[in-house]
């Protein structure tokens, strides 16, 4: 992120460059703060839904991807060590967790009007692609007379020593 990216203009040298800690002074408290506020939410979400739902829980894929992501975190907060060999796999991971709620959003009644709209222009779609280049041509050729009107009031004309001969 970012505050790497202080870190990194620092070991590079750069004029003026001043290592994260100094330029966001407390905010490395802050992420780690926020990295078990998270886990914590998380997990408890899953505990709540493994009372909830008992054994219907792992039938859903996305219960058990959920389950594995914080199991993995968890066992990382205990172990307090990196436990994948490349911790961007587990952001990774997070981040597709998070995409979730694209599937919730989806189902919002909230964005009906959204949807009707994107269906529209898909429905549309051949229509509005010959509308461009129907508008693209009308540009080019209003392009091409008021370049042909102006060349005579521009004065530019050419002379045979600049033409090269």
């Amino acid at each position: 992120g970012q505050y790497e990216g202080f870190d990194n203009e620092y070991m590079l040298k750069y004029e003026g460059a001043a290592p994260a800690y100094i330029v966001w002074a407390g905010m490395s408290d802050v992420f780690v703060v926020s990295k078990m506020v998270c886990g914590i939410m998380f997990l408890v979400e899953c505990v709540m839904k493994l009372v909830i739902l008992r054994h219907r829980y792992f039938t859903v894929l996305w219960n058990v991807f959920d389950f594995v992501i914080v199991l993995i975190w968890c066992f990382d907060r205990l172990v307090n060590m990196v436990f994948l060999p490349n911790p961007t796999i587990l952001r990774m991971a997070r981040v597709a967790r998070i995409l979730r709620l694209v599937k919730v959003v989806h189902r919002a009644q909230f964005f009906d009007s959204l949807h009707l709209i994107v269906k529209s222009i898909e429905a549309n779609f051949g229509v509005l692609v010959w509308s461009l280049l129907l508008l693209l041509l009308l540009m080019m050729v209003i392009a091409m007379l008021v370049s042909q009107l102006l060349q005579a009031s521009l004065g530019t004309r050419v002379t045979t020593s600049q033409r090269g001969n």
